[in-house]
């Protein structure tokens, strides 16, 4: 059974999180990437939205992992798949602006 999103750190020791989404997209390219991290540059967060990441949560905020993560659960009910991150959330229930 494949997974209904991919949850992944950005520093991760020995293993970085960039490393972790390029498995993903290969292994699962149907499968939305979320970003969890202690902290990220809005610049950081940008090129992994653009790198095919789904979303970033800080882990300060994983009350807001919720939508995110209902998305692709509902998405693949319905037989459609969450690509992008508007797709998947609402960008203000997810990120905060430094």
């Amino acid at each position: 059974m494949a997974p209904d999103v991919i949850l992944s750190d950005h520093n991760i020791p020995g293993f970085s999180g960039w490393e972790a989404l390029e498995l993903a997209q290969r292994a699962r390219p149907d499968v939305p990437f979320i970003l969890v991290t202690g902290s990220l540059d809005e610049e950081t967060a940008v090129r992994y939205l653009k790198g095919g990441a789904a979303d970033y949560i800080l882990k300060d905020r994983l009350v807001r992992l919720g939508p995110p993560c209902s998305k692709p659960w509902g998405a693949r009910a319905s037989g459609t798949l969450c690509v992008g991150r508007s797709a998947c959330c609402d960008r203000s229930s997810t990120r905060t602006r430094a």
